[in-house]
This record gives structure tokens, C-alpha cells and sequence, in this order.
């Protein structure tokens, strides 16, 4: 809805509010110039509020003046400034571009690219005369914008001041948790309290802590321990980090340039396998250049020469040692595809988040192994041990999955996209919200197989099995015994039911257009709010189905029992229900 404020008289014509400051009496706006179009920020103060202060009023007097001063691609331009009846107005350059508060699972590299942007902009305003010091440096106003190279923008300047400045005020001004402790105890501040805001700012990223959370990191030292929680970051990175974060100014780097500095060199992610595997290579493969003249002395090309010496790398096996194998169980994020942990222990492994694309996993023990998010694309998991791991989300198309154990494993989310599944046990897993589109085959929980056609499982038992969400437009489900099986919000389309058992199941809301449903056993099942538009449902059995405000447009329901069933509201409209037995 519109705010019910009208600037048209200074120009300006608000869309939308983008957030309010109720203790400093501010409401911010986005809005556009009449004349050019422009979109802007108008930030309104209104000092005549009754919950506002005239020290907000002072501070947004302090921000103009500060503004009009600068001029940098990461800061949004200062452009204008009017009186209201109420208060008065700051308009800024808009900057599209959600914060660093929104935006989730950001690589380590992009980490240090905001990092160094950040810095950047803060050299520049420690430049300034007198230097510039920000005082709010928090997720919230770091603005991201995901092109190539990331565009970061530093906003509200408005807490902003000189080096040197001690407030008189008692009111403490910035985000608890974000100060440094000079700030919080109302102290002198120098060009190093920013650097302590931004490590902050960058373990939550490193952490993905909300910044309302910030708290639990930070011990009564003001000292925050964070090392444990980012294992796949690099010593050196995490050192510089922890620099930047110390309690005590001194120990801090003394500025932004010298900070940045430190920080250009530093690789960020810790040493992959691959590095691993470069220093374990056999010594009779040689280097390319001593053999080059050799090479071409036999008529062999260099690029024959590469060829060969790849193949001959990758026939080699990497070998981990207790140490490095430890190592690479609790990585989170890692980068180990192509890895070959064939027959290893990876029992109850941290590996979240981490890239196994293509890694030999045959027969490795991976039970309540931690691999959300992970990516195993391709990866070889044949008769792996994933008893009561955590799948959620993780990439498993094209993976080779026949006879692993799944039981009471968490697939919730994840990708089986042509996945070979043949004699996987899934006794007991959660498959909530999992595509299966185009799995070759599957097995129930005794192990009989039946064959995957377009993402189907004619004759599988799946009683009980969590399907909610799922994507089986067109599967081939006939004679499946689907008897109690949670479809809620499924996607049906087009699918083979034929003569499937679904009693007692739900298929709340679930779209089942054009499916075919002839002789299906439905008694009991929860249809409500379900699509089933031109479904087949002849000779359906429906004996006390739940088909409230369902939709059968054009369905044909010739010879199905409704006996008992539930069918307020429900639409019948076009449908065919000759000799249907209706409630």
C-alpha cells in the first residue's frame, strides 16, 4: 500500500516505504523525480512527531552535511534536501539492491570480494578531511548486487563523524553487537573502530548468523571465538579476521588501506584435495617443458603430450592420510570433486554445503553423515552407507545410487533427476519436496525393483512414504501402492494411477490435471482444494474422500462411488457422472 504522504509539492513522488526509525523520528521512502524519472531515496525526518528527538533531527543535519561532501561509486549520491511542514527531507541516489542481511550462502571468494569493496570505501573515508568514520557498519547497510564484479554500496550515514569524536550524549549510537567496545563505552574513536564492525560483519556472513544473533557469538571479553564454526576457511584468512575483530583497538590494524592491504594476498578458502593430490603425483610424470623438445623429436604433439599426462594423473589414486581424512569429514563447503574416498569412513562427516561432483563414494560409510546442500552430481555412491544422513536439498542427479542404504535418511528437497536407484533401500525416508523426474529405477523397502518409466514406479510400495511437493508430472504409478502416502501440494500432471492404491492418503491441493485415476482406490483420501481437470475417474473407488472445494472441470467420474464422500463446494462443472454414485 502507498504511504499516505504527498511530496509532489518538492517534486518528488513516493512508491513505497522501504522502513522506519520510530526512536529518531525517520521514515524512508522510495521514490521518483517528476520531472527526470529518477528513482531516489527520501528520507523523511519529522522532528514535530512525538516520539522523535531532536538528537535524530541533529544527526540527520550532521548526515546532509557529510553527504554533500562525497562522492564515490560505493556511496549513494547526495542529491537534495527540503523543508515539510513536519520536519524536513534528505533525497539520495537509489541503489537496487537487496542487503547483505537477505542474501544467503555467499562463496568465500564473494566474501572477500565485499570485504575488499568494503575496504575500499572506507580508505576513501578515511581520506576525507576530517577522516570519516561510519559508526553503523552492519549487514543491514551494505547493499550487494550480484553482477561480475559484485557491486557494494556502503548506506545511511547517519550515526557518522569526525576521528577523534567523543558524543556527550548519553544515548549510545550504532547496533549492539556491530560496536567496537571503544563505542560502546562512549570512548575516543579512531580509523580502526570501522575495521572492528566489518570483521564482525564478515564472521556473521562466514557464520550465517542473523544480525539479532550476534550476541550469542560474543563473550564478556567483547572477544568473538569463531574459528571452530568456518573450518573450510584458510588460517591466514581467519587470522587477518580475528585481527579485525579484536576487542582492543591497538591490537586492530591501525587503518583501511593497511587492512586491505593484508587482505589482497590471502587466499580465503583452505587447500582443496586437488592440492593434495598435485604433491602426491608419481615421479616419472614429468614436467611438460623438459619434455617438450623430446616430444617433438618423436612427432608428438603438445596437446597429445596434455592428454596423455592428464589420463596418466587421473588413473592415480589419491590417497588420504587419518590426519588429511579427518580433515576432510568436518569441511563444510569444501571442494572435493572428483575426490576417491572408495570404502572410507565418513561416519556422521560435516561436509554441508560441500562439492563432491563426481567423488567415488563406493561403499564409503557416510551413516548420519551432514550433507545438506552438498553437491554430488554424478557421484558414485553404490553401496554406500547414507543410513540417516542428512540429504536436504543435496544435487543427486545422475548419481549412482544402486544398492545404497537410504533408510531413514532426510531427502527432503534433494534432486534424484535420473539418478540410478536400483536396489536402494529407502525403508523409511523422507522424500518431502524430492524430484524423482526420470529416475531409471527404485526399489521398496524388501528391495523388488520395479522399472522408472518418465519418472515412474508402476507397482512400488510407497505406503507412507513423504511425497508432499514432489514432481511427478506424468510418472507411471500404476498398481502402486500408495495406500497413506503424503502428496500434499504434489505435481501429478498427466500421471498413471491406474488402479493404485490410495487409501488414506492426501493429495490436498495437488494438481492431478489430466491424470488417470480409472479404478483407483481412493476410499478415504484427502482430495480437498485438488485440480483434477479432465482426470480419468471411471470406476474410481471415493467412499468417504474429502473433495471440498476440489475441481473436477471436464473429469470423467461415468461408474465412480461417492458414497459418504465430502463435496461442499466442490466443482463439477462439465464433468461426467453418468451412473456416478453420488453422496
Amino acid at each position: 500500500m502507498k504511504p499516505n504522504r504527498n511530496f509532489s509539492n518538492y517534486n518528488y513522488q513516493i512508491r513505497k516505504e522501504l522502513g522506519r526509525n520510530r526512536q529518531g523520528g525517520r521514515i524512508t521512502y522510495l521514490g521518483n523525480h517528476l520531472n527526470s524519472e529518477q528513482e531516489v531515496v527520501i528520507k523523511e525526518f519529522r522532528f514535530a512527531d512525538n516520539d522523535s528527538s531532536w538528537t535524530g533531527f541533529q544527526a540527520c543535519e550532521r548526515e546532509v552535511q557529510m553527504l554533500q561532501k562525497l562522492e564515490h561509486s560505493g556511496i549513494p549520491r547526495y542529491l537534495d534536501c527540503f523543508e515539510t511542514e513536519t520536519g524536513f527531507c534528505i533525497v539520495q541516489e537509489y541503489k537496487q539492491a537487496p542487503s547483505l542481511a537477505e542474501i544467503k550462502n555467499l562463496s568465500p571468494a564473494e566474501i572477500k570480494q565485499i570485504a575488499v569493496k568494503i575496504l575500499e570505501i572506507l580508505v576513501y573515508l578515511q581520506a576525507q578531511k576530517p577522516p570519516i568514520i561510519h559508526r553503523d557498519l552492519k549487514p543491514e547497510n551494505i547493499l550487494v548486487n550480484s553482477t561480475a564484479p559484485l557491486a557494494v554500496t556502503l548506506v545511511d550515514f547517519g550515526f557518522a563523524t569526525g576521528e577523534g569524536d567523543v558524543t556527550s550524549s548519553s544515548l549510545i549510537k550504532g547496533t549492539v553487537g556491530f560496536m567496537p567496545p571503544e563505542q560502546l563505552l562512549n570512548h575516543e574513536l579512531s580509523l580502526a573502530s570501522d575495521l572492528y564492525s566489518l570483521g564482525i560483519t564478515l564472521i556473521c556472513l562466514l557464520t550465517q548468523t542473523k544480525t539479532n544473533q550476534v550476541g550469542k557469538l560474543v563473550d564478556e571479553n567483547y572477544r568473538i571465538n569463531f574459528k571452530q564454526l568456518c573450518p573450510n576457511f584458510s588460517r591466514k584468512f581467519l587470522e587477518w579476521l580475528e585481527k579485525m575483530a579484536a576487542p582492543n583497538p591497538k591490537q586492530r590494524f591501525p587503518n583501511a588501506a593497511t587492512a586491505l592491504k593484508a587482505l589482497q594476498p590471502i587466499t580465503v578458502v583452505k587447500h582443496s584435495w586437488q592440492d593434495s593430490f598435485k604433491q602426491k603425483q608419481p615421479s616419472f610424470v614429468f614436467g611438460l617443458t623438459s619434455l617438450t623438445a623430446f616430444a617433438l623429436g618423436l612427432g608428438i604433439t603438445i596437446a597429445s603430450l596434455q592428454q596423455s599426462y592428464t589420463e596418466i594423473a587421473a588413473q592415480q589414486e589419491v590417497s588420504f592420510s587419518s590426519e588429511e581424512l579427518s580433515e576432510y569429514t568436518n569441511c563444510p563447503g569444501c571442494s572435493l570433486a572428483g575426490a576417491n574416498f572408495q570404502g572410507k569412513n565418513l561416519r556422521d562427516a560435516q561436509l554441508e554445503g560441500a562439492n563432491l561432483e563426481g567423488a567415488n563414494l563406493k561403499g564409503a560409510n557416510l551413516s548420519g553423515a551432514n550433507l545438506r546442500g552438498a553437491n554430488l552430481r554424478g557421484a558414485e555412491l553404490q553401496g554406500a552407507d547414507l543410513t540417516y544422513a542428512q540429504l536436504h536439498g543435496v544435487d543427486l542427479t545422475y548419481a549412482q545410487l544402486q544398492g545404497a542404504k537410504l533408510q531413514n535418511s532426510e531427502l527432503e528437497g534433494a534432486d534424484l533427476s535420473h539418478a540410478q536407484l536400483r536396489g536402494a533401500n529407502l525403508e523409511k525416508v523422507s522424500l518431502r519436496d524430492t524430484k524423482i523426474n526420470y529416475a531409471t529405477q527404485l526399489t521398496d523397502k524388501w528391495g523388488l525393483v520395479w522399472r522408472i518409466v518418465n519418472n515412474g514406479a508402476e507397482g512400488i510400495d510407497l505406503k507412507n512414504v513423504d511425497l508432499s511437493g514432489a514432481n511427478l508430472n506424468f510418472a507411471n504409478l500404476r498398481w502402486a501402492n500408495l495406500e497413506g502416502v503424503n502428496l500434499a501440494g504434489a505435481y501429478l500432471q498427466g500421471a498413471f494411477l491406474e488402479g493404485a492404491q490410495l487409501r488414506n492418503a492426501s493429495l490436498f491441493a495437488a494438481n492431478l490435471e489430466g491424470a488417470n485415476l480409472q479404478g483407483a482406490n481412493l476410499e478415504n483420501v484427502n482430495l480437498r482444494e485438488a485440480f483434477l481437470q479432465n482426470a480419468d475417474l471411471e470406476n474410481a473407488y471415493l467412499y468417504r474422500a474429502l473433495l471440498q472445494e476440489a475441481m473436477f472441470y471436464d473429469a470423467n467420474l461415468r461408474n465412480a462411488d461417492l458414497q459418504d464422500a465430502e463435496i461442499a463446494e466442490a466443482n463439477f462443472q462439465g464433468a461426467n457422472l453418468e451412473n456416478t454414485t453420488m453422496p
